[in-house]
């Protein structure tokens, strides 16, 4: 795509043990880098960026939220310690270099994974874009809002605590980009006739996430 083209930056496994956020992420990639003629398109019009691992370590040692230092990787966007939060503090600052660099951030999304709860928050003034990406993301993947009303995020997950924004609430509060943060059901889903997601469903969920994103950041319904 042009240099100039919408950027849309896309953050998985945060999380160490929210493995089907790594399985959407392979499906997504998978799709985007395909030889379909759809694929193409995509990679024509839009500049993509990822974080595929944000949660290496914790990977690695098999362990639940918290880096090796005991830090949680989704909080601390408010206070970045580079000594004992190295992964905030090589995302946000890949972030920032792109932005001071001229860079565009037209939508960033970091992908979880909870037990019964499905839904995307965003900033409530980007409130067009985030209930235009859940719109097409319901319509063309797994995807099944839980929430009777559309969320969006609060300031900071504990206001007024320090090292309690979430990597959504960061970024916004940082740079004001466009950030969101799904969370997506692990437990038995209605959507898939009452069964797990597999491995095969969580691929797809992605290729989803591509498509529902590309077509919300330019303004369109799916």
């Amino acid at each position: 795509a042009p240099a100039d083209a919408p950027v849309i930056w896309l953050m998985f496994r945060q999380h160490s043990w929210e493995s089907g956020t790594s399985w959407a992420g392979d499906g997504a990639m998978r799709f985007l880098l395909g030889d379909s003629a759809e694929a193409d398109q995509l990679r024509k019009q839009f500049n993509w960026k990822v974080f595929p691992v944000a949660d290496p370590d914790g990977i690695e040692i098999g362990g639940v939220r918290f880096n090796v230092n005991g830090y949680d990787l989704n909080r601390n966007w408010d206070n970045i310690d580079p000594k004992l939060m190295p992964e905030i503090a090589a995302q946000h600052g890949a972030i920032e270099r792109w932005l001071k660099q001229g860079g565009r951030i037209d939508f960033f999304l970091s992908l979880h994974n909870t037990e019964t709860s499905e839904y995307v928050e965003g900033p409530a003034d980007k409130r067009a874009l985030v209930d235009l990406f859940r719109r097409n993301l319901t319509a063309v993947s797994n995807f099944e809002e839980t929430r009777a009303e559309p969320q969006y995020a609060a300031v900071s997950s504990t206001p007024g605590m320090k090292g309690r924004m979430t990597v959504n609430q960061g970024l916004y509060a940082d740079f004001q980009i466009p950030a969101m943060l799904m969370e997506s059901r692990v437990s038995r889903h209605p959507k898939l006739g009452g069964r797990f997601r597999s491995i095969e469903d969580w691929q797809a969920f992605g290729a989803g996430i591509i498509r529902a994103a590309a077509a919300a950041v330019s303004g369109k319904g799916l």
